[in-house]
């Protein structure tokens, strides 16, 4: 009898996860039908969300890493940005598009999964792990991320795997784990090149308070030294490249402006020259009570969003928010 309720409290929790999937599928591949497969300004795709699918297609034909026949790119994060060469080395250019959206929605089921090893293993509970995978995995907003053909949803993915590998390595201490961390982290920073800062404060997280406490302290600056190694090893390939295409990375002054000018848009602002916002420092504080404020607006628009569609009046649509 006890055997079968802990076969009923293991089978449960995965049951409602597999149902979540399925709805979140469902409604993502919604998504992609849709979607204007014709027109790079086609819903319910965000953002320069096709950016991508013309850096692909150049890539696939060879042209390089360039938006038109003209223009090379002013950057592209790496890994999502030579796999999505692939839709169009592999099928015709029209199913480019439908392509990049399937590769989103699958690195999303992916992430909806790594989100819920790592809950439990925070938690310790099954049913407690569902609560933030599922509430992830049916947001609006990630499903947005996957259906957008961007590189959000590959970069969630990767920091996931970033701290579920740091949380079994901190649990282990072994070996395998310091090199399974360092690939993840430099995984993370081929999604992202901005997770090279998470990478960091992991590696100094490493160095200050590495785990196997009862280790000597040549074999933890070894160990250490292996998973910088395998960082390195992996970022490699990704800064020969850029700096092969004369854009090395940015020189120590402009790396304020650049920070100053991602914090004031994620923050609600509008889009600025980054070199007139150099001397800004935001608090953290004060950036995370300006996003707290900002969701019952983001809820509001995204109910009213949805009202436009199921009414068809998209002349009472959201204006763009620079108008």
């Amino acid at each position: 009898m006890m055997n079968t309720w802990q076969r009923m409290q293991t089978a449960l929790p995965l049951g409602l996860l597999a149902w979540v999937l399925v709805a979140g599928l469902a409604i993502r591949i919604e998504g992609i039908r849709q979607t204007d497969q014709t027109s790079f300004t086609g819903q319910p795709l965000i953002d320069d969300a096709y950016f991508y699918a013309a850096l692909g297609r150049n890539l696939a034909d060879g042209h390089g890493p360039r938006v038109d026949a003209e223009h090379y790119t002013t950057g592209f994060q790496p890994l999502w940005g030579f796999l999505s060469a692939l839709p169009y080395l592999l099928l015709p250019d029209e199913h480019g598009i439908t392509a990049l959206q399937a590769m989103g929605v699958a690195v999303g089921a992916l992430t909806c999964l790594v989100i819920y090893g790592l809950a439990i293993r925070m938690t310790d509970s099954r049913w407690l792990a569902l609560i933030p995978a599922g509430l992830w995995f049916v947001a609006p907003h990630s499903m947005l991320h996957n259906l957008g053909g961007m590189e959000t949803a590959l970069a969630i993915l990767a920091q996931m795997l970033m701290f579920l590998s740091l949380y079994r390595l901190y649990e282990t201490g072994t070996r395998r784990w310091w090199v399974l961390h360092g690939l993840a982290c430099g995984f993370g920073f081929l999604a992202r090149v901005d997770s090279a800062v998470l990478v960091a404060a992991m590696g100094a997280l490493l160095a200050l308070f590495p785990p196997g406490e009862g280790r000597p302290l040549r074999e933890r600056a070894r160990r250490l030294a292996t998973w910088g190694g395998v960082v390195l090893m992996v970022a490699l390939p990704w800064l020969i490249f850029t700096t092969a295409w004369g854009k090395p990375p940015p020189a120590r002054e402009r790396r304020g402006g650049a920070y100053a000018g991602q914090v004031h848009w994620l923050s609600g602002g509008a889009r600025a020259d980054p070199a007139s916002l150099s001397g800004a420092r935001p608090h953290l504080c004060g950036l995370l009570r300006e996003q707290f404020l900002l969701v019952p607006e983001r809820l509001y628009h995204a109910a009213l969003e949805l009202g436009c569609r199921r009414a068809a009046r998209p002349d009472l649509a959201r204006p763009h928010p620079s108008g």
